[in-house]
């Protein structure tokens, strides 16, 4: 019997937001970037709605975009890291929940969006 390899499927249950997938540090940090990049175009209540419209796609798909497409008068200008701290201060205004680590871009496509638990 032969066996092919079902390339870009796992076994692995997708990581919820809801399991503290950024720190207080880099929320933090993101929040300084996002005044500075974002506010002026997308005040902290926008993004709720968006995330719920993005439920259950991959969190990579949404970063992708934010990347490619802000700051709108300079797309894909800022650095990858500042992008990752400005998503983890978008998810704690959101009402996720920070945990220790650090949101890592290699991992966003194991992390499902979903909606966030009541605090």
């Amino acid at each position: 019997m032969l066996v092919l390899p079902l390339i870009g499927f796992s076994n692995e249950t997708p990581t919820s937001m809801n399991e503290g997938i950024f720190s207080k540090d880099q929320a933090k940090s993101g929040k300084r970037l996002y005044k500075k990049h974002c506010q002026s175009c997308h005040e902290g209540s926008y993004f709720k709605p968006v995330l719920l419209a993005w439920r259950g796609e991959s969190l990579s798909s949404l970063f992708k975009l934010i990347t490619a497409a802000m700051p709108e008068n300079d797309p894909g200008a800022l650095e990858q890291d500042q992008y990752t701290d400005i998503l983890a201060h978008i998810l704690y205004i959101s009402g996720y929940a920070r945990g220790e680590n650090k949101l890592d871009p290699a991992t966003l496509s194991d992390i499902t969006i979903d909606k966030p638990v009541a605090k």
